[in-house]
């Protein structure tokens, strides 16, 4: 009826939780370490989508209000580091001020190139369609 002193298996012991709470202590440490790599390509990532979806809203808002809306550089805060260089479509080497998005859905067109160190992201927008696409590496 009263315990006899004999363990029936049921449960951990102190010593046991301790040596797994240390295990995932570890982990946690060492995790973030590894992957520490991976950051830079995904916060460059994150950047080129906000970008594009600035450049999409200026364009919706061109077509909504009927009036010509401009994109430059200079206006543009890019965290952590990530630079954004504009050049003209289709030449990498010739460099322009803005991107101007027109009431009928058209662009001035251009090619934008995001900067982390020695990785590179790029946006193309279509002078024709004012669409915005990322170039695939």
């Amino acid at each position: 009826m009263w315990a006899t002193g004999r363990r029936t298996g049921i449960g951990f012991t102190l010593l046991e939780l301790l040596v797994v709470l240390a295990l995932v202590a570890l982990l946690a440490t060492a995790l973030p370490i590894a992957f520490r790599h991976l950051i830079p390509g995904q916060q460059l990532k994150v950047a080129t989508i906000e970008l594009a979806g600035e450049l999409r809203a200026l364009q919706t808002k061109s077509a909504l209000t009927g009036e010509k809306q401009e994109f430059r550089v200079e206006h543009t805060r890019m965290s952590g580091g990530i630079s954004v260089e504009l050049a003209a479509p289709g030449n990498a080497l010739r460099s322009i001020d803005a991107i101007e998005f027109f009431p009928d859905g058209s662009s001035s067109g251009g090619r934008l190139t995001l900067v982390l160190g020695e990785r590179r992201s790029e946006l193309l927008v279509s002078a024709l369609t004012g669409r915005v696409a990322q170039v695939s590496p």
